[in-house]
C-alpha cells in the first residue's frame, strides 16, 4: 500500500499532466486522466481516514495503559509505604547497633550524615543556588497588550486535532 507521501506525489504529477492537457485541449482532459485523478483523490481520502482511525486507536490504547499504570503505581507505592513502615517499626523496637541474622534476613546498622538547614535566610550566597527561568505566561500577556519584550516573541502554531 502506498504512503500518503507517495499518493500526494502521484497526485501532483497527474495534476500537472491534467493542467498541461487542459491547456492544449481548450480546458478538456482525457477520460483516463479524469478517472485517475478521481481514484487518487479517493485513495488519499481513504488513507487519511485510516491514519486518523489508527491514531484514535493508539490514543485509546495509551489512555488504557496509562490508567492501568496508575493502578499499578498506587499498588507499588502502597507496598513501598508498608515496607517502610515495617522498617521504622523494627528500628523503633531494636537497640541501635543490634544485629539480627537468619537464613533469609540480615539486619545491621550503618551511620550516615545529612545536613538540616533550619533557616535558609541565614546562609550566604556561597551556600545557595538560584535557578532563573523565563515566566512564559507573563511574557505572553505582556506582548499581547503591546509591550515589547526583548528576547521573546509569540509564535503562532497550527496544531492538528483528531477527534
Amino acid at each position: 500500500m502506498k504512503s500518503l507521501y507517495e499518493i500526494d506525489q502521484e497526485l501532483q504529477d497527474v495534476l500537472a499532466e491534467a493542467e498541461k492537457q487542459a491547456a492544449e485541449n481548450e480546458g478538456e482532459i482525457s477520460l483516463i486522466l479524469s478517472v485517475l485523478l478521481k481514484d487518487l483523490h479517493q485513495e488519499r481520502e481513504q488513507k487519511i481516514g485510516n491514519i486518523s482511525r489508527l491514531y484514535k486507536s493508539l490514543m485509546a490504547e495509551a489512555a488504557m495503559v496509562e490508567s492501568e499504570y496508575k493502578v499499578l503505581k498506587q499498588r507499588a507505592d502502597s507496598a513501598y509505604n508498608n515496607a517502610e513502615s515495617l522498617k521504622l517499626y523494627l528500628a523503633q523496637y531494636m537497640q541501635k547497633g543490634e544485629l539480627y541474622t537468619d537464613p533469609t534476613v540480615k539486619i545491621s546498622w550503618r551511620k550516615s550524615a545529612s545536613v538540616n538547614v533550619f533557616d535558609p535566610g541565614l546562609l550566604t550566597d556561597e551556600f545557595t543556588k538560584v535557578k532563573i527561568e523565563p515566566d512564559k505566561t507573563k511574557i505572553k500577556e505582556a506582548i499581547k497588550v503591546g509591550k515589547e519584550v526583548a528576547g521573546a516573541v509569540i509564535v503562532e502554531n497550527n496544531n492538528i486535532q483528531i477527534k
